[in-house]
């Protein structure tokens, strides 16, 4: 079991995993060795009797139970006789993380089963009553099968697992590699997958520190990934980019920025998600093109429709919208006008329920940006208005 482990733990963002009886006695872990079993075991027996007591509350079976603490989270996943729990990073890609733990808990389950069966039965105890059949285990195959259809990460796109492919080996070499634009709002957004991507999309955006661009050239060619040697001798200092040849996937790689109508500093921002930009920065990168397409409004709206706005690894910052667009007043216009449109529009991209809830999100965005203390240079460029451009012209 513990090879299954091992696989949970390949994924970006996870730092350890175990499995425990439904007594809470732990039957395998791959946890670093500063987590003390006794400890863990105390969790796990507590999580136990944490889904007992909810499965009878409720009189049916219970889902996962996701823990968020300040500097880490804990995901247990029932099973039959017993749990997987997982330890991460707050901010991680929870439906790629079901992608591969959802299959292993299956696995553990049928693995346990096997044991169990080959074990011979216990002597008969005289005068004892035989002992209550145990509960049917959950099906772990359905559950399994229902989150990987639910996750929001497009099983079979070569430009999907390309992405997560580079940052997993990025995240082994200590390489802080992220991944942006259309990729990133498809692994973070299930409606993004309702847009059929553009030619235009179709492009592997990432972002890193600009002192390990080096580094990160090195790590392309050693995956035989194709430099554009010209374009990253004249524009070494702001990005580079690559092909990869079996894929014909072009990828793009912007070094501590990305600028196009407006600019915004990302090196900061790295640390802050595991695979892909933190939500906001997905967010203003949209929000900061002039005349936005369909396919960036596509964009806008996905990341609203399936994101709060609030704290918390799975919403969208306000604090770093209001904090953009109150330092500069070019930021301010092109972003504000743009959630605007984006309420205009929603009706007509979205079904249901969503375009109210855009809506309500975009206002909330809004209003924190209006009521933020604003910087003297914006007050100074707010007097000029639009009787200059307040953006740049992207080459």
């Amino acid at each position: 079991m513990e090879s299954l482990l091992s696989d949970v733990n390949a994924v970006v963002g996870v730092t350890g995993s175990f499995i425990a009886d439904r007594k809470g006695k732990l039957l395998a872990r791959a946890l670093p060795p500063t987590y003390d079993g006794a400890a863990v075991e105390l969790v796990a027996r507590t999580m136990m009797q944490t889904f007992t007591g909810l499965e009878t509350a409720r009189r049916r079976k219970v889902g996962d139970i996701d823990v968020v603490f300040k500097e880490g989270r804990l995901i247990m996943k029932p099973f039959g006789e017993g749990c997987v729990g997982i330890v991460t990073v707050p901010r991680i890609n929870v439906a790629l993380l079901n992608l591969t733990a959802s299959a292993a808990v299956r696995r553990i389950h049928e693995e346990i089963k096997q044991r169990a069966a080959a074990q011979p039965e216990p002597a008969a105890i005289p005068r004892a009553a035989a002992p209550a059949a145990p509960a049917a285990p959950a099906p772990a195959a359905q559950v399994a099968a229902a989150l990987v259809a639910a996750a929001p990460v497009k099983a079979g796109s070569p430009r999907e697992a390309a992405a997560l492919d580079i940052v997993q080996t990025a995240r082994d070499r200590k390489l802080a590699l992220r991944v942006m634009g259309d990729t990133a709002v498809r692994l973070r957004c299930p409606t993004a997958s309702t847009f059929p991507p553009t030619e235009n999309d179709e492009i592997l955006e990432l972002v890193t520190r600009g002192r390990q661009s080096a580094d990160v050239e090195h790590l392309m060619k050693e995956r035989g990934i194709n430099a554009e040697s010209r374009f990253n001798m004249l524009h070494a200092s702001e990005r580079l980019r690559f092909v990869e040849p079996e894929a014909r996937l072009p990828i793009e790689v912007f070094l501590d920025a990305f600028e196009a109508f407006h600019r915004i500093e990302l090196a900061d921002r790295l640390q802050l998600d595991e695979v892909t930009l933190p939500l906001s920065d997905l967010l203003l990168l949209e929000l900061q093109v002039v005349d936005s397409t369909p396919q960036e409004q596509k964009r806008i709206l996905s990341l609203l429709a399936d994101h709060a706005v609030g704290d918390g690894a799975d919403n969208i910052d306000p604090a770093r919208i209001s904090e953009v667009c109150a330092d500069d007043w070019g930021w301010y216009k092109t972003v504000t006008v743009n959630l605007e449109n984006a309420i205009k529009v929603a009706p007509t991209m979205l079904k249901g329920e969503q375009p109210g809830i855009v809506e309500q999100r975009a206002r909330q965005l809004i209003k924190g940006i209006e009521d933020a203390p604003k910087s003297m240079g914006w007050q100074i460029r707010a007097r000029l208005g639009e009787r200059r451009p307040w953006y740049n012209v992207p080459e």
